[in-house]
């Protein structure tokens, strides 16, 4: 029999700390994996692993490695995006009916594997460097990044109502936040004192302990019958991957989008699409020039440390803005019932 407190726990305690560990160990590995190709970049134009500890010093080469490595973190980008896109696409309203979890833990695994590719490659420096994109588009294929926000966000629908939607849903985005700024000041502290591969090592311990804590923790919330987890948690969905590769996924999702709705609502949906497209576009851009561009301005005084501080200072920045936000929503409403 399941203690009270336990079944407690679980009813409250559910994908927090699947979006808050995928973040983290993201975190760890991104920043990680763009020093990674830098050096690689590197050391096999010139050859010399002295002259790139200290490149900044030559300002011709750091620019040839500083417009090489630009280049390849776009096609990474590339490799970590496509894909994902279109399993997306198919997974979107196959989840609907199959269930959450096994699509939760696809992005786990892809991130594992991912993970075992960083540490080879980090093994051998030399190594050409479009063997990082293997990991990518392993991971890309699993859903990445996407899957977790859409699984996460999907559970937490479908085992919420009304305003307890709200906040659940606003402490996914704190923990999403909160874990970036983790792995970020995790992430440079370990490449300084042990190197590439325990920070990858790590990222991948993180992920795997993530999809034992979906496969044992987590209740099923999608029935068979209806689209709200029941209480007993009793039912699960036993997902039917031979309906995955099915156009009509791709059908569903489109009309979803373009349905007709009241007052104005299709056009709402199409600008918060398009307003998230914006947004993680940005943001994107903004981690991966940024690394480029900090490396660059500090030059001898670079450490992998001070740009994990940089980043878990921008996740931190985050939260702030989830605590500002949760404020005024409290005010409105005082207001709004006065």
């Amino acid at each position: 029999m399941v203690h009270p407190v336990a079944v407690r726990i679980r009813k409250y305690l559910t994908v927090e700390p699947v979006i808050f560990m995928y973040m983290t160990a993201s975190s760890l590995s991104a920043s990680v994996t763009q020093q990674l190709m830098y050096n690689k970049v590197c050391v096999r134009a010139f050859n010399d692993t002295e002259l790139c500890a200290n490149i900044s010093a030559y300002h011709t080469k750091e620019k040839f490695v500083q417009t090489e490595t630009a280049q390849w973190i776009v096609y990474m980008n590339i490799a970590n995006v496509v894909p994902s896109v279109l399993v997306l696409l198919l997974l979107g309203s196959w989840t609907d009916k199959a269930g959450r979890k096994s699509a939760m833990m696809m992005p786990f695994v892809g991130a594992v594997m991912s993970g075992g590719n960083l540490i080879i490659q980090s093994m051998y420096m030399y190594s050409a460097v479009p063997y990082l994109f293997i990991g990518a588009v392993v991971s890309s294929l699993c859903g990445g990044f996407g899957c977790v926000i859409m699984t996460t966000y999907s559970y937490v629908t479908d085992i919420t109502v009304g305003s307890s939607r709200t906040w659940r849903i606003g402490i996914l985005d704190a923990m999403s936040s909160l874990g970036a700024a983790l792995g970020g000041a995790l992430s440079g502290v370990i490449v300084d004192y042990a190197g590439y591969m325990p920070v990858f090592a790590t990222a991948v311990a993180l992920n795997a302990s993530m999809i034992l804590y979906i496969l044992l923790w987590l209740k099923e919330s999608v029935q068979r019958n209806e689209g709200h987890v029941q209480e007993s948690g009793h039912q699960s969905v036993k997902p039917k991957a031979s309906g995955l590769l099915n156009i009509e996924n791709v059908k569903s999702w489109g009309r979803v989008i373009v349905r007709s709705r009241e007052g104005n609502g299709r056009l709402h949906v199409i600008l918060l699409l398009v307003a998230f497209t914006v947004t993680i576009g940005s943001l994107s851009g903004d981690e991966d020039l940024g690394f480029l561009f900090i490396k660059h301005q500090l030059g001898s005084s670079w450490t992998s440390t001070l740009f994990g501080l940089y980043i878990a200072v921008k996740g931190i920045t985050f939260v702030s803005k989830y605590i500002q936000a949760r404020v005024c929503l409290n005010t409105s409403n005082d207001r709004k019932q006065l």
